[in-house]
C-alpha cells in the first residue's frame, strides 16, 4: 500500500519453544507467522506485505496474571513493513505500594544474591522467563508494551531463505511450465467468456512474460550445464597435462645400453597413446569455451591446447631421434666389434713375426710376411676411417637428443610450469655418448700403438738388408712413408 492503514486486528501468536529470544526478526530459521483472522485482510492489506509472508515477531509468553491483554494488539502496514503494538494490562493501584516497597535498594541487592542467572538475566522480563510460573517473582514487570517491526523490503524473501538450497533449475522450470499451463488455462476460459478486453490484455502479458521467463531459465540452465562440463574438462586436462609433462621433463639422457634406450621409446608410445585420448576432450573444451563466451576461459583453453600441441610435437621428435640412436648405436657396435677383432689378428700376427737374421733367405720370407701384414693394416685403415664416422654420427645424435630435453625443460621454465619444479630423474648409467667415445679413443690408442710396432720392425728390416735390390729399397721406402702417414693421421685424429 502507498499509504499507512491503522486497524486493530486479532491476532494468534505462535511460540517457537527456542531460548534465543534476541535472534534477529529476519531469522528465517526460527519464523513466526502472523495469522490474519478479519476478512477485510484480503481487501485493505498491503500486497507486498501478504505475498511475502517472510516475517516474524518477538516470541514471547505471558505468565498466567498478565496473560489477559486488555486492549487488542494494533497491526500498522505500509511500504516499509508491518509494525506491532501490544499494550499490556497494568497492575492493580492497590498494589502499588508493595510493588514501591520492591523497589529500595537493600531488597534489590538481597533478592538479587539469591537469584539464578536465568533469574537475573530476565529479572527485568519476567514475562520472557519460561519458569515464572514455578518461582515467586522478585519484582514486577515494568513492561508496558511490546512493539516490534518487520522490515518489508525487495529480496527479502531471499534474505530470509539465504541459508536454504539454491533451488534446482529443473524444479523452476517445472513450475513455469505448470504455471503456464494454468495462464493458458484462464486465458481459455476468459476468451470462452465475456471478460474485458484489458483482462484478456493482461492473460496475454503474464503468459508471454512466463515463456520469456522459461526460455531465459532454459538458456541458463544449459549455459550451466556446459560451464560444468567446461570446468570438469579443465581440470582433468589440466592434471593431465602436468602428469605428461613431468614424465617427459624425467626422462634422462641416453645411456650405453639398447635396452634402456628401447624402454625410454616404448615409454614415448605409451605416452603418446594417452595425449592421443585427450584430443577429443582439448576439442571439446575450446567448444565450450567459445559457446560461454569467456575470455578468460577462452584464453586458459587456448593455454593447454598450446601445451597439448607442444607435447605432442615434443613426444614426436623424441621418438624419431631414439630411433636414429638405436639405429647408429647398433650400426657402431658391429663395426666396432669387427675391427677390434680385426686389431687383435694384428697384433696376434706381430707377436709371431719372426726375429730379423742376415740370413737373406729368411730375410726374403720375413720381407713377404710384412708385404702381406702391411697390405692388411693399409686395408684395416680405411674401415677403422668408417668407424670413425660412425661414432661422430651416433655421439651427433645424442648431443642433438639432449638439446631437445634442454629447450623442452626451458620451455616449461619460461611457462612457470609444475612440472618443472620437479628434478629430472638421473640415471645410474654412463651416457651413451661418453660411452662410444671411450671405446673410439681406447681402439685409435691400440691402432697407433700397432703402427707403430711395423714401423720399427720395417726399419729394422731394411737395415739389415744388404744384398737387396733397388726394386726392393723403393718398396721399404714406401712403406716406411706410407706408416708414417698413417701413424700421423691416427695422432691428429686422437
Amino acid at each position: 500500500a502507498s499509504t499507512a492503514t491503522c486497524r486493530h486486528l486479532p491476532v494468534r501468536l505462535v511460540y517457537n519453544n527456542v531460548d534465543d529470544f534476541y535472534s534477529s526478526d529476519t531469522d528465517a530459521q526460527y519464523k513466526t507467522h502472523l495469522q490474519h483472522i478479519s476478512a477485510c485482510t484480503t481487501s485493505t492489506s498491503s500486497p507486498s506485505s501478504i505475498n511475502n509472508g517472510c516475517y516474524r515477531i518477538l516470541p514471547f509468553q505471558y505468565s498466567p496474571t498478565e496473560q489477559h491483554l486488555s486492549d487488542l494488539p494494533s497491526v500498522t502496514a505500509n511500504e516499509r513493513g508491518i509494525n506491532v503494538r501490544i499494550n499490556l494490562h497494568r497492575p492493580h493501584r492497590r498494589h502499588k505500594r508493595r510493588h514501591r516497597r520492591h523497589k529500595t535498594e537493600e531488597y534489590e541487592r538481597r533478592s538479587h544474591k539469591h537469584m539464578t542467572k536465568e533469574q537475573q538475566h530476565y529479572s527485568s522480563c519476567p514475562v520472557l522467563y519460561r519458569n515464572t510460573s514455578n518461582v515467586t517473582l522478585s519484582a514486577p514487570s515494568n513492561i508496558t508494551y511490546i512493539e516490534t517491526r518487520s522490515i518489508v523490503r525487495n529480496g527479502s524473501a531471499d534474505q530470509l531463505n539465504k541459508n536454504k538450497s539454491i533451488v534446482n533449475a529443473p524444479d523452476f522450470e517445472h513450475e513455469l511450465v505448470s504455471q503456464t499451463n494454468r495462464v493458458e488455462k484462464i486465458r481459455t476460459q476468459q476468451s470462452s467468456s465475456s471478460a474485458p478486453h484489458e483482462v484478456n490484455s493482461l492473460v496475454t502479458q503474464t503468459s508471454d512474460h512466463i515463456q520469456n521467463l522459461f526460455n531465459m531459465s532454459k538458456n541458463y540452465s544449459d549455459k550451466l550445464d556446459i560451464a560444468d562440463t567446461a570446468l570438469n574438462l579443465l581440470n582433468n586436462l589440466t592434471a593431465q597435462i602436468i602428469e605428461l609433462e613431468t614424465r617427459l621433463v624425467s626422462q634422462p639422457s641416453l645411456v650405453d645400453d639398447e635396452d634402456s634406450i628401447r624402454r625410454q621409446f616404448n615409454e614415448l608410445n605409451e605416452l603418446n597413446n594417452h595425449l592421443q585420448t585427450l584430443e577429443k576432450s582439448v576439442k571439446e573444451l575450446l567448444r565450450h569455451s567459445e559457446q560461454l563466451s569467456n575470455e578468460r576461459l577462452i584464453r586458459i583453453s587456448e593455454q593447454l591446447a598450446t601445451r597439448w600441441k607442444r607435447i605432442t610435437s615434443e613426444i614426436y621428435q623424441r621418438k624419431r631421434s631414439i630411433l636414429q640412436i638405436i639405429e647408429s648405436h647398433r650400426s657402431f657396435h658391429n663395426v666396432f666389434q669387427n675391427e677390434e677383432n680385426a686389431l687383435n689378428h694384428l697384433q696376434s700376427r706381430i707377436q709371431l713375426l719372426e726375429p730379423i737374421t742376415n740370413d737373406p733367405i729368411k730375410l726374403h720370407h720375413i720381407a713377404k710376411t710384412v708385404t702381406d701384414l702391411f697390405n692388411d693394416v693399409l686395408f684395416q685403415a680405411q674401415s677403422v676411417e668408417h668407424m670413425n664416422d660412425v661414432a661422430v654420427k651416433f655421439m651427433e645424435e645424442v648431443k642433438m637428443h639432449d638439446k631437445i630435453l634442454k629447450h623442452f625443460r626451458l620451455s616449461l621454465c619460461d611457462l612457470n610450469s609444475i612440472a618443472f619444479k620437479r628434478r629430472p630423474i638421473l640415471s645410474n648409467g654412463q651416457r651413451a655418448s661418453l660411452v662410444v667415445l671411450k671405446q673410439v679413443e681406447s681402439f685409435d690408442k691400440r691402432y697407433a700403438n700397432l703402427l707403430m710396432k711395423i714401423e720399427e720392425y720395417a726399419r729394422l728390416l731394411k737395415k739389415n738388408f744388404s744384398n737387396i735390390g733397388q726394386v726392393t729399397k723403393r718398396r721399404f721406402d714406401l712403406w716406411l712413408n706410407l706408416l708414417s702417414i698413417l701413424f700421423i693421421d691416427n695422432q691428429s685424429s686422437n
